[in-house]
């Protein structure tokens, strides 16, 4: 009884430890596992995304199901690109199913319950009056998002900075932290020219900000906004000024509930309108003739199953969607395409449960890091959201990314320099704080592709389209971008599934 880890496979991404509520496994760079305290649950090989980990007895299959089902839709993946486009092709009247490996849905924007926490499986801030809502508002699923009340600054060196609420914010903490407002309002008239003309210049955003300054704060402030935003400290200038223009006066805000209650919503809202949403339903392959997709071959719950489909719609990611059809059926072209526009990026998504805030005493303040070693952005998302009882904060960082897709990552080395900056803002914090990290790499990364990249959502196969981060985002970024791709596939499902 108990379970094995296989190291090779392991990747450290921590969803196991999550999902396991008595305690048995510990994740440090890679998985333990405790089996005096394992109760055979089969939780967490339901959870590791790479298979690393197995019941020394497997349990029996208890339930048998068809061998052999029919759908307009299938949906590969409950992220939020899956479940949004699934969402809305059958509240476009099109019978839909989605199939999730995991016991629940959601994927890396999702959310599970340990120790009496909701803690996210990967990153959890929602652009209000975005995609996402979009989607929700369209197929009348709930968007219970609660938004920040604040933005704050910690620069190294200077301490925190509080620009206060309103219009000029950003315009006030560059003057707060550069101390030059002139070259201050030399910089924002440039943002507002590129914003209103709509003209975005060709090169990185850095780029053309060292056009207009050379002050270091400032170039720092907006190192820190890139990264908080995409990842890297750096992106196409058209970009950074897509998400502005997409977002601007909107904010950021937190499911109240957490992730796992939004997406469920989704799920919820295909069910109502006559689809199916399969967990625990692995796709093997999609199944072809000639140049169209005929379904996908499931394995449900142990049990193989055809799923015979007019479209499908993957959100398992560019190159697994490949080797899910084969690359041979996608074409060298095609292959080369997703090399070039489709890199995996490596992130760390790090949480910090406590008896007190970390931070400085401003409610649900969404803190960008200026300066710090691999820390973006921190906040204390109970200052906002239900995720603990009174009295437990539950602090999230988002840290830097590598500087580049083919970089090496050092996942100790990235969590210290996290722990080093929190030393240097909340001194002290290590002698009440249970830290977690989520490392999200090789075929389970933070993003499907790196920002100003991704592939178009159709592919060389005619009825077969993808969605995710994966997808060009047009200035989107994570699950904003995921929700967008959704929205333009199912634009394209309607008219193909018209013609079928």
């Amino acid at each position: 009884m108990g379970i094995l880890i296989d190291e090779a496979k392991c990747i450290g991404c921590g969803l196991c430890e999550i999902a396991c509520a008595y305690d048995a496994i510990d994740v440090h760079v890679k998985a333990r596992v405790d089996n005096e305290r394992c109760t055979d649950c089969n939780a967490c090989p339901d959870y590791c995304p790479t298979a690393a980990i197995e019941m020394e007895t497997p349990l029996a299959v208890v339930a048998r199901h068809s061998s052999e089902a029919a759908f307009d839709v299938v949906v590969i993946g409950s992220g939020i690109g899956g479940l949004c486009a699934g969402a809305l092709l059958a509240n476009q009247g099109h019978k839909t199913l989605v199939l999730e490996r995991n016991p629940s849905v959601g994927g890396r924007f999702s959310s599970l319950k340990h120790k009496n926490l909701m803690l996210p499986t990967g990153g959890s801030l929602i652009g209000m009056g975005g995609p996402l809502e979009q989607v929700c508002n369209e197929v009348g699923a709930p968007f219970d998002v609660v938004p920040f009340q604040v933005t704050a600054y910690w620069v190294k060196g200077k301490g925190w900075v509080d620009p206060g609420t309103g219009s000029g914010q950003l315009r006030r903490a560059l003057a707060d932290i550069s101390g030059q407002p002139e070259t201050v309002d030399a910089v924002m008239g440039g943002l507002k020219d590129v914003l209103v003309s709509g003209t975005y210049p060709s090169e990185s955003f850095l780029e053309w900000l060292a056009t207009l300054s050379d002050n270091e704060d400032i170039e720092r402030t907006f190192r820190g906004i890139l990264a908080a935003a995409f990842g890297p400290e750096d992106v196409p200038a058209v970009d950074f000024f897509q998400l502005i223009a997409a977002t601007s006066g909107k904010g950021m805000g937190l499911a109240r509930r957490g992730l796992i209650h939004l997406m469920g919503g989704l799920a919820k809202s295909i069910r109502e309108r006559g689809g199916e949403v399969w967990t625990r339903a692995s796709a093997t392959a999609i199944s072809l003739d000639g140049n169209r997709t005929t379904g996908v071959q499931v394995d449900r719950a142990g049990q193989p199953t055809t799923v015979n489909a007019k479209l499908v719609v993957s959100n398992a990611g560019p190159h697994q969607t490949a080797r899910l059809v084969g690359p041979e059926n996608f074409g060298s072209e095609y292959e080369r395409v997703l090399n070039e526009r489709a890199q995996p990026v490596t992130s760390i998504s790090i949480h910090l449960i406590s008896d007190r805030n970390l931070l400085a005493d401003i409610p649900g303040a969404v803190y960008t890091v200026i300066g710090g070693r691999r820390t973006a952005m921190i906040f204390d998302a109970t200052q906002t959201a239900d995720w603990a009882p009174p009295g437990v904060h539950i602090t999230e960082i988002y840290p830097l990314t590598v500087a580049d897709p083919s970089m090496p990552v050092d996942w100790e080395e990235q969590i210290e320099e996290v722990g080093q900056d929190l030393d240097d803002m909340s001194p002290g914090w290590r002698d009440h704080t249970e830290l977690k990290a989520l490392t999200l790499g090789g075929e389970y990364p933070g993003l499907h592709a790196w920002p100003g990249s991704g592939v178009d959502v159709e592919t060389p196969i005619s009825n077969l389209l993808l969605v995710g981060d994966g997808c060009e985002s047009k200035g989107y970024a994570g699950g904003a971008a995921a929700a967008a791709s959704a929205q333009r596939a199912a634009a394209v499902a309607q008219e193909r599934l018209a013609t079928t």
